[in-house]
């Protein structure tokens, strides 16, 4: 009788736990990661992701857009309309944040890409143009031709070494105001995060 009643137990468990994952299809799955929210260009907080789903609570994302949330016999009910006004303005103000940001990272993007035309500029000097000339130089120190090409071609490379070194200065200013920028922003900080040196 004992071995009956335990069996009859056990069955009414395992029959409720199946009951309570097929109420649910979230009971017993992976959380397989965590995720930041960002809402009009705003975080709001953190969500959970299950089967490749980003699921947040409704009250979060409710009170981000202005709705009001209430819980009553097992419902979640949101009403309420959005508030156009804050709407556009929080949209006007996304925007100019992102041209804001777009505007200091294409000027940084524009100077790396100076910087490196620049130093490829100065390395062909140093280690093409001048040995080659200061060769010929050597080989006919007499030809004025020769001493005037390898002069030209020292000036310009101080003239490139000098553009670097200013360019080199702008650069790092220019990334210094964009992870400025993305502190005080940091909706913007997945951008930045592997900026070249």
């Amino acid at each position: 009788m004992k071995k009956f009643i335990m069996g009859l137990v056990v069955g009414a468990v395992l029959m409720m736990t199946g009951q309570l994952y097929a109420a649910s299809p979230l009971l017993g799955k992976k959380v397989e990661s965590s995720v930041s929210v960002i809402l009009n260009g705003k975080s709001i907080g953190s969500g959970i992701v299950v089967d490749s789903k980003t699921y947040l609570p409704v009250r979060t994302i409710s009170d981000a857009m202005g709705m009001k949330t209430t819980y009553k016999s097992g419902v979640v009910t949101v009403t309420g309309e959005e508030n156009a006004q804050q709407a556009a303005e929080q949209q006007a103000e996304v925007e100019a944040n992102t041209n804001q940001f777009n505007t200091l990272n294409a000027a940084y993007f524009e100077l790396l890409t100076k910087v490196d035309s620049l130093q490829t500029l100065v390395k062909g000097y140093e280690e093409k143009l001048i040995p080659e000339w200061e060769a010929k130089v050597s080989n006919q120190p007499k030809n004025p031709v020769n001493t005037a090409t390898l002069d030209r071609y020292k000036t310009q490379l101080q003239q490139k070494r000098d553009e670097l070194t200013d360019a080199q200065t702008k650069l790092q200013a220019a990334k210094t105001a964009v992870e400025a920028y993305v502190k005080d922003h940091p909706e913007y900080e997945k951008f930045i995060a592997k900026l070249p040196q």
